[in-house]
C-alpha cells in the first residue's frame, strides 16, 4: 500500500504542476496588460 501511494504523489505531483503552468499561460494570454504573475506595485510608485 504505500508503494501505491508513493508511485500516486509521484504521478499526481507532476500532473499538477503541469496544470499550473498551462493555467498561468492561459491567464497570461488572457490578460496580457495587467500581467497577474509578475505584478509589482513598486513600478507604479506605490
Amino acid at each position: 500500500m504505500i508503494e501505491d501511494d508513493f508511485v500516486m504523489l509521484s504521478v499526481s505531483i507532476p500532473c499538477l504542476f503541469l496544470l499550473f503552468r498551462i493555467w498561468s499561460l492561459i491567464l497570461i494570454r488572457e490578460m496580457p496588460d495587467k500581467e497577474p504573475f509578475r505584478y509589482n506595485p513598486e513600478q507604479n510608485g506605490g
